[in-house]
């Protein structure tokens, strides 16, 4: 008995931890990956959502949702958003829930958001083509269940996207093409 309690009181602290020290972006892109933005005139996204939790769905958090979202404010920002292109920006969106046997429901949600840009590359080394990540973002996040959970994820992917979009635009605007190498 004395060990689940404290199985709780831990798992209750490491919740709290996280839901400090997570809520921030970690691993962002440099000022030298945006720069492989340059020249690429549009680019088609993806996105791929895996949730652990069977009652995903219910939260509202859809990889159709998130796929519009994503391709509204790439096109509201001035990006060219084109479905047969080959360059891409792809979102992985990943969610797991905390829960202790002994209290009913959900004591937290933890997720990890992953914007990266992928486009043809030239291997220096050897001469070959082949599809890089030239541009990558990860935000990890702990939540607690909330009503307004959907709006608190769709709020830290579009700070991701942001992120994105402003080093996009950078790369494109004459300043940008002025610090050409």
């Amino acid at each position: 008995m004395r060990g689940s309690r404290n199985q709780f009181w831990l798992v209750l602290a490491l919740i709290a931890t996280m839901l400090v020290v997570f809520e921030q972006s970690s691993f962002s892109a440099t000022s030298e990956e945006g720069k492989t933005l340059r020249g690429v005139e549009s680019l088609r996204v993806i996105v791929r959502v895996r949730m652990a939790d069977k009652d995903a769905q219910s939260l509202g958090i859809t990889q159709e949702k998130l796929q519009k979202d994503l391709e509204e404010t790439l096109t509201k920002a001035g990006i060219k958003v084109a479905p047969n292109v080959k360059p891409y920006l792809l979102l992985s969106f990943s969610m797991i829930s905390i829960s202790h046997p002994r209290i009913d429901g959900v004591l937290a949600y933890v997720y990890t958001a992953q914007l990266k840009f992928r486009q043809g590359a030239l291997i220096d080394s050897t001469g070959t083509r082949a599809t890089a990540t030239t541009w990558d973002e990860v935000r990890f996040s702990a939540t607690s269940p909330t009503k307004n959970l959907d709006s608190r994820i769709r709020k830290s992917i579009n700070t991701l996207v942001s992120s994105f979009a402003n080093d996009y635009l950078t790369a494109h605007s004459a300043k940008g093409l002025e610090n050409e190498d």
